[in-house]
């Protein structure tokens, strides 16, 4: 934020003195019979409605996710390139994606955007946010959401930021919506122990507590196994000795089937006795779903569901 101050360095009673103004003229020339509805109409004709941005930046991926579920796409600066490829903009056709590019958080690159307010993260280049703000651009950064609360609070508190309550509200009943339907089927399913599970190539990572994969499988009905908060390394042996029900995994279009986590854990011989890969009990998201961090979780617990639809707890031998 810039503290009280508006882009350029103005103090925010000029646009307050501009209502003022625009108000009063309207009862001149209307011999008092205009309303604060028509005030309001002249101040949405001037897209300045309650100072609302109006060419918004988000930065990162899942910004770009709620930025776009909140405002038309001419309210959208630019798009950043890398983080289309992990956003829930899937359709080549929208016009969302027909807004200008940037391809890294630098300043000189945003700054040529001429945006009024970024959305930023924050793990993203803290310089380039002080550089932003220094320029006279707001930037709020925005938590990573570890949970469906967290990403409903913070639909709700850009809904306002943006000049956008009733989108914002529109889209969490939709939310609320698609949530029930999660719990029901979930409620119905069969108990099923689970892992995230990504092999990079030298070593594999599960998510445990405290990630968007434990809210996912939390509200899809299923138990995560990782023993450790946040995203740690797993060895063959753990992975082995933990023996989920199900594996959770990323598969990029960009992959073939000879490469990625799918490839190892169906080719590794030490994983061949793993209840999951004897069982063909791998659901397997889009990059982009699984690592998700905006409403989309719940497309990811839906997409959870009905890929182990009918699958059951594997039954193993005593220890």
């Amino acid at each position: 934020m810039t503290d009280g101050k508006a882009r350029g360095g103005r103090e925010w009673f000029v646009p307050v003195a501009v209502v003022s103004l625009l108000a009063c003229a309207l009862l001149w020339t209307d011999g008092g019979a205009s309303t604060g509805k028509d005030t309001e109409r002249l101040l949405q004709e001037r897209g300045r409605l309650d100072g609302a941005p109006q060419a918004i930046l988000p930065a990162a991926a899942g910004s770009v996710d709620l930025a776009c579920a909140l405002v038309p796409p001419e309210r959208i600066a630019a798009l950043p390139e890398a983080a289309l490829r992990y956003s829930g903009l899937r359709d080549p056709e929208s016009p969302y994606l027909a807004r200008p590019r940037f391809d890294l958080y630098e300043a000189e690159r945003i700054l040529k955007a001429a945006p009024d307010l970024v959305l930023a993260h924050p793990w993203q280049n803290p310089d380039t946010t002080e550089r932003l703000r220094e320029a006279g651009v707001d930037v709020l950064v925005l938590p990573d959401p570890k949970n469906w609360p967290g990403v409903a609070e913070q639909i709700h508190q850009l809904g306002v930021r943006l000049g956008a309550e009733a989108a914002a509200s529109d889209l969490l009943e939709r939310c609320e919506v698609q949530l029930a339907g999660i719990r029901e089927e979930a409620s119905a399913r069969k108990p099923l122990t689970v892992l995230a599970y990504n092999h990079g190539g030298t070593g594999g990572l599960v998510a445990g507590a405290g990630t968007t994969h434990d809210e996912v499988f939390r509200l899809a009905g299923l138990r995560n196994l990782a023993p450790r908060p946040g995203h740690a390394a797993m060895s063959f042996e753990e992975l082995l000795m933990l023996d989920p029900d199900v594996l959770v995994i990323s598969q990029s279009g960009l992959q073939s089937a000879r490469g990625g986590t799918l490839s190892v854990l169906r080719s590794e011989p030490a994983l061949a006795g793993l209840g999951a890969v004897v069982d063909d009990q791998i659901v397997v998201l889009d990059a982009w779903l699984y690592t998700t961090l905006s409403h989309h979780i719940l497309d990811a617990a839906e997409e959870v569901l009905q890929q182990s639809s009918g699958w059951s707890p594997r039954e193993r031998a005593p220890r």
